[in-house]
């Protein structure tokens, strides 16, 4: 996602203007000098002034929000500052303002990312082994597994494809983890981009069912905000947490925000954290579901558009904010987008896949198309 684009009737395209002061993630990240003794991996880290780290760490530590997999480096996005990695609910000890994922180094060898599950190369071996399966497979790499939740280990699509449920049971123990999902492929060719993951241990009883105490139902709290989901219906990502940290500073209490693409709530839900007014679209039923079910666990309002968002969104009018968080794109919706900001325009907060070394021909292209589409009468 790149800086969103304001569009205003006559005033041109400002990409630089309130969110400045956001530090956004390097495109390209530096290689450990030792691969050995430097290995990295995503980590969720509070920048810090040097002359702060030790207090901070200290604070950290005393209430056991300190990741202690990681160590404490110069931070990669932002020059000057450190990067301190910390666990979920670090706000308890610290207030700072600067939150972001980066590559952090890795204490031990150990891989941990609230993503990708520490020391689990070693365990998946000697789990593989004692099932007579290949316990070299680098499919099973520590890179290669990922902890969704506190409780879901999800294992490559191909990894294992004979095991029987007995090795997916002692995978789960080694792990400490209640469950076991293969990893699904979202097909770009799905209107509901369900996420196609595969339960595997416990075994699937009941795949037809779903919400709270289902077995593939699943919470993850980010930032004081619970995002429940059926994680073999409804795709996720840890990796946009930043995006959505960097989302929420942008919008002020008050604003009316659209979000096209609204998902469980990943943007609708740090918008109304901050006392906006929002109008979520969303068409996968599953998603809608788990939507409604987060609005009233976090004790939220919103106006939930079920459907279209091309369609549905021309019920809106009048907004502040809209959030287009479609990959690879938007496009197809951005008509609508412009249609619905305020007559003196508004902010349109577009993401994309672009290669590093196009991003700034797109944003003016996105620019140039937004306010054409405004010249135009959307």
């Amino acid at each position: 996602a790149l800086d969103p684009v304001h569009i205003g009737a006559g005033t041109g395209a400002d990409s630089k203007a309130k969110d400045s002061a956001e530090p956004s993630p390097s495109p390209s990240l530096p290689q450990p000098a030792n691969q050995a003794d430097r290995v990295k991996g995503r980590a969720t880290c509070v920048l810090v002034p040097p002359a702060r780290v030790k207090s901070v760490k200290n604070a950290l530590e005393a209430a056991g929000k300190l990741d202690k997999s990681h160590r404490i480096s110069k931070s990669t996005v932002t020059s000057g500052m450190m990067a301190v990695p910390v666990l979920e609910g670090y706000e308890v000890a610290v207030d700072l303002p600067s939150v972001v994922e980066e590559e952090a180094p890795m204490n031990k060898l150990m891989i941990s990312s609230g993503n990708v599950e520490k020391g689990s190369r070693s365990k998946a071996q000697r789990t593989a082994a004692r099932h007579g399966l290949d316990s070299d497979d680098a499919k099973m790499s520590p890179r290669n597994l990922e902890r969704l939740g506190r409780d879901v280990l999800i294992v490559p699509a191909s990894a294992y494809p004979g095991a029987t449920e007995g090795f997916w049971a002692d995978l789960a123990r080694a792990h400490g983890c209640e469950r076991v999902a293969r990893k699904g492929e979202i097909s770009p060719e799905s209107r509901i981009r369900r996420s196609g993951h595969e339960l595997l241990h416990p075994p699937h009883q009941d795949p037809e069912s779903t919400g709270p105490g289902s077995e593939a139902w699943i919470t993850v709290t980010e930032h004081g905000i619970s995002q429940s989901f059926d994680f073999t219906r409804v795709m996720f990502s840890r990796g946009n947490v930043t995006e959505k940290l960097r989302f929420a500073g942008l919008c002020n209490a008050g604003e009316r925000v659209l979000d096209m693409y609204a998902g469980i709530g990943y943007y609708s839900l740090p918008a109304l954290k901050k006392g906006c007014e929002v109008y979520a679209c969303e068409w996968n039923p599953d998603a809608v579901y788990a939507l409604k079910h987060n609005l009233k666990d976090n004790g939220f309002e919103a106006t939930v558009l079920e459907g279209d968002c091309r369609v549905r969104s021309l019920e809106v009018t009048g907004v502040d904010r809209v959030s287009l968080g479609l990959l690879p794109s938007s496009e197809g919706s951005w008509p609508q987008a412009v249609r619905c900001l305020k007559p003196d325009g508004g902010w349109l907060h577009v993401h994309g896949n672009v290669p590093v070394a196009e991003a700034s021909n797109w944003a003016l292209w996105v620019a140039w198309s937004l306010l054409r589409m405004r010249g135009e009468g959307g």
